[in-house]
């Protein structure tokens, strides 16, 4: 888990992560919840989907998964018939033995990036499901989410290991100062700026740089 603020750098952290994976020859699967989802189980949707591009599935896991993958069958590129109905509490069992059943069944290195877990609520019961895959298959799961809004959430993942990203310091701000903006970026003043304006957000410290290269015509007028 990696937790921080909004705008302190959790999806810059992944995106390095997934392009070193995607590197050295991992399938790489990224699923993100939202706020308005329209399932409880949004958040699986594209790594489901990424994964049923490549892994065999039967007509019954392939209409289990479908309220999930609402176009598994175009994906698949065959028709797939309706299969037993199962309602409520079995139905669901159904379903997350299905996802978890896909995941076991991988062979090569797979990275699972899931964001915005604060948002994931039904579907924190598969990643609970996942957790203990990691340790006997070639399966990293990385999540990311704000603990200021969903402080409990480490509590409800026993076993996972816990990533906290904090604000920058002075000397971090003066290097990422440095490194947008040349020499000019040491100068007191303007590390001074960039200060009191994010005080260490990093998102908030970019768009301030932003900001003013704009009004100074470029980044080295600044």
């Amino acid at each position: 888990l990696v937790g921080g603020e909004s705008g302190v750098g959790k999806t810059r952290l992944l995106d390095e992560l997934r392009t070193r994976a995607l590197v050295a020859g991992v399938l790489v699967a990224h699923g993100q919840a939202t706020r308005e989802a329209g399932t409880a189980l949004q958040l699986w949707r594209e790594p489901l989907r990424r994964l049923a591009l490549t892994t065999p599935l039967t007509d019954l896991e392939a209409s289990t998964l479908q309220p999930v993958v609402p176009d598994v069958a175009t994906l698949l590129d065959r028709e797939i018939p309706a299969g037993p109905p199962l309602e409520g509490e079995a139905g669901q069992r159904r379903l997350l033995a299905t996802i978890a059943d896909l995941f076991r069944r991988q062979t090569w290195p797979v990275l699972l990036i899931l964001e915005d877990l604060q948002w994931a609520g039904e579907g924190l019961d598969v990643l609970r499901l996942l957790a203990p895959l990691a340790a006997e298959r070639p399966l990293l799961v990385v999540g990311a989410y704000r603990d200021d809004e969903a402080p409990a959430l480490r509590a409800t993942l026993p076993g996972v290991e816990a990533i906290k990203l904090d604000r920058l310091s002075e000397a971090e701000v003066l290097a990422l100062s440095e490194s947008m903006l040349g020499e000019a970026g040491r100068r007191p003043e303007v590390v001074g700026l960039l200060q009191r304006e994010s005080e260490g957000n990093t998102f908030f410290l970019v768009e301030v740089a932003r900001a003013l290269a704009e009004e100074a015509g470029r980044l080295s007028d600044v």
